[in-house]
């Protein structure tokens, strides 16, 4: 499983998460990424496979019903 952790969570869950279960997370820190809007996180998310984790998900949940995101 690929995770993208939101910045609005700790980069040291993503290392923590890494080291534990071997899983693949990156964190928008490690990707130069901090401050992107929900609208980019959630396109790069789509383009790299990733499962996003976040404590924002209702905005997330706004955006990915949008039509114009899947085409």
């Amino acid at each position: 499983m690929k995770i993208f952790l939101d910045e609005c969570l700790s980069p040291r869950t993503a290392n923590e998460l890494m080291e534990e279960d071997g899983h693949y997370v990156v964190h928008p820190r490690n990707l130069g990424g901090l401050g992107d809007p929900d609208h980019r996180v959630l396109e790069r998310c789509i383009e790299e496979d990733l499962v996003i984790i976040t404590e924002n998900a209702r905005d997330f949940r706004a955006l990915a019903t949008k039509a114009d995101m899947w085409s």
